[in-house]
């Protein structure tokens, strides 16, 4: 957030803006959809021209999330246990605000005993959402319990973290770094955190 918050104010600069507008022909934002508020506002400092003026390329976004939501779910009446498809319908549920839903679907999974690559997946979503609902109690319980099987997943293990940091427990949330010391970022972010 800081690169993008300094990145913005040194684009408040006439010239430094002008320079950057010019350097740039084209410029294509993956996941348009998810950018907040701050993303937005230095996109607009890059190109003056409205990228969706109509709002249309919002809509067709979420027309194609619906499309796929309908295929999934024909999917699964086929193929009941497909857990991949069901990972992946919860993802668009989410994406197109049927939380509740998606949260229903991803319980059915991580309660279940499915493969240990989507549980894992499927845990991380669901934490998610309940971190979203301010539900941080549930959702660190729920990444603990998923942490029994899968004790070295670099994602659960930071999601745990930033909860726990968030709640203001640091000592926690250093020792849960110190374990994902398996990669540069990783080991990056256990020494930066305070």
């Amino acid at each position: 957030d800081d690169l993008i918050l300094r990145s913005l104010d040194a684009l408040g600069d006439e010239t430094v803006r002008l320079t950057w507008q010019n350097r740039i022909r084209y410029l294509l934002v993956d996941e348009y959809q998810d950018t907040n508020e701050t993303q937005y506002r230095m996109l607009r400092a890059l190109d003056p021209i409205d990228p969706d003026p109509t709002g249309e390329l919002s809509s067709t976004i979420l027309e194609r999330y619906e499309e796929a939501e309908e295929k999934l779910k024909e999917r699964l009446k086929d193929f009941p246990k497909d857990l991949h498809a069901h990972l992946r319908l919860a993802v668009n549920l989410r994406r197109t605000d049927k939380r509740r839903e998606a949260s229903r679907l991803l319980t059915g999974l991580v309660e279940g005993d499915p493969p240990d690559w989507i549980h894992s997946l499927a845990c991380q979503e669901l934490a998610a959402l309940r971190l979203a609902r301010g539900d941080d109690e549930t959702a660190e319980r729920l990444l603990r319990r998923c942490l029994e099987r899968h004790r070295r997943d670099e994602k659960l293990l930071l999601q745990l973290a930033f909860l726990l940091s968030g709640s203001g427990r640091l000592a926690e949330a250093r020792n849960v770094l110190f374990v994902t010391v398996g990669s540069g970022i990783t080991v990056g972010l256990a020494l930066y955190h305070p």
